[in-house]
């Protein structure tokens, strides 16, 4: 292909090519604690005391949701480390273990020092307009005042009509305050 003829076909595919961003602002402002206690086991509230605008639905909007679990009833949830594996307990009010245990193990999660990431998905495939593909993964921290930060972070590429390329990018936060510990 020519030069000339080359830029003529660049030009309108670098101008209509896009990226759309959604990013919690207040994420860069949460400041980390080495560690959180997830050796031992750590006790949250189920209900975050703040959540990301638009994300009180989805699963960074309660606790549990992030473990699959959407009982009603939960208020309170302990994960602690355990060898390869991530055991997750769920508390009622009276503070009775509902639906027992849900260990998360092999590459499901990692722990990068005082932090667990846990790898949500990735997918590819073709859709209506194109194809493309998408993954993100769940960082779980503690603040300076011991409560439980989340953040989810995704991101995503795809071809709009197999000719234009697109990306997006988006992180959300939802704190949980720290409750005592559970034997």
């Amino acid at each position: 292909m020519q030069p000339g003829k080359m830029y003529k076909f660049l030009v309108p595919l670098v101008l209509v090519s896009g990226c759309m961003t959604a990013h919690d602002q207040k994420i860069s402002s949460i400041s980390n604690k080495s560690e959180c206690g997830f050796d031992k086991g750590a006790v949250f509230q189920n209900t975050p005391y703040y959540v990301s605008k638009g994300e009180e639905h989805a699963p960074i909007g309660g606790l549990s949701r992030l473990f699959g679990v959407y009982d009603k009833s939960i208020e309170q949830v302990k994960i602690q480390k355990n060898g390869n594996y991530l055991l997750v307990r769920f508390y009622d009010v009276a503070d009775k273990e509902i639906i027992g245990s849900k260990p998360i193990g092999g590459k499901g999660y990692q722990s990068e020092g005082g932090r667990l990431i846990i790898n949500k998905w990735s997918s590819c495939k073709p859709g209506e307009a194109g194809v493309g593909c998408v993954w993100s993964h769940i960082e779980l921290s503690c603040t300076q005042e011991n409560d439980l930060a989340v953040k989810e972070i995704g991101r995503g590429a795809g071809m709009l009509a197999l000719v234009i390329p697109i990306g997006t990018s988006s992180s959300y936060l939802g704190l949980y305050k720290r409750m005592p510990d559970k034997n």
